[in-house]
């Protein structure tokens, strides 16, 4: 499992569409972060690295709140890099995209604040990634964190329940950390941040919006990231692909035929300091 994970950076079975995928979190994210950065990090941000930044629509969202300020992004997946670096030469926007490992270099500059949305969860070795964030972090930047918490239950899917506790289960298995959220804060002060905080609530967080298409729209993504994630599911398990299948089809049935739906808080939002 350990080279299926190395091998595989999406984990999952169709990177294009992992790429939609993450487009569509990161967009809902950028939301949210559009309204609370500055409180989180201040206003004096001139340089910024984005971690994981796949095609870089989260930083570009950022810049929109701190235009003048320089952005740095790595990612592992060359195609990512390769758009996110045409979007901004297309929109002249000022930044440089490299492709990385985060667990073992970033780019070179001092910054004041770091991005790290939903990328230390698939990491094998998030406190060398929080070591090299801190390295690079000017005193008194921030490091702002976007992970999945612990799915909540559905009342009355079974389905649900049952194939987010076999996708938990198996980013356990190939070497990820799904339950990043609760180790958070011992890595983070093992790397020498301070003031670890958490910021999203029941009604204020990255998913939340009074639009009942936008919350099926974001639901949909997450239960598309289970399907692209079906075989792996299958071998990491020992749960018959059909099976598997069958419970993601389930899933979204449920979700189809639902009045007044509403999509679980499953992001947390926390944030640090380096002193």
């Amino acid at each position: 499992m350990t080279e299926q994970a190395a091998s595989n950076q999406y984990l999952f079975d169709d990177p294009e569409q992992d790429r939609l995928r993450l487009d569509t979190q990161t967009r809902l994210i950028g939301n949210y972060l559009i309204r609370h950065i500055r409180a989180f990090a201040g206003g004096d941000v001139r340089a910024i690295l984005d971690l994981g930044c796949s095609s870089g629509q989260l930083g570009f969202r950022v810049l929109e709140v701190y235009p003048g300020a320089q952005l740095t992004g790595i990612d592992r997946d060359p195609v990512a890099i390769q758009n996110a670096t045409t979007t901004a030469s297309q929109h002249k926007l000022n930044a440089s995209f490299s492709i990385g490992d985060i667990q073992v270099e970033l780019p070179p500059g001092s910054f004041d604040l770091a991005l790290a949305s939903l990328v230390l969860l698939h990491t094998q070795r998030p406190e060398m990634a929080l070591k090299h964030v801190y390295e690079r972090l000017s005193s008194g930047g921030t490091l702002c964190m976007v992970e999945l918490r612990q799915l909540p239950s559905v009342s009355g899917d079974q389905n649900y329940d049952r194939i987010t506790a076999l996708l938990f289960t198996t980013l356990g298995r190939i070497g990820s950390h799904p339950n990043i959220v609760e180790e958070l804060p011992g890595l983070v002060a093992g790397a020498g941040f301070v003031d670890y905080q958490r910021h999203e609530s029941e009604s204020d967080h990255p998913l939340f919006t009074h639009n009942e298409n936008d919350m099926r729209y974001a639901f949909a993504a997450g239960v598309g990231a289970m399907y692209n994630a079906r075989q792996a599911i299958a071998a990491a398990t020992g749960t018959p692909l059909v099976e598997v299948e069958r419970m993601i089809v389930g899933v979204m049935n449920t979700m189809s035929h639902t009045t007044n739906f509403k999509v679980p808080p499953i992001f947390a939002v926390a944030t640090a300091r380096k002193p």
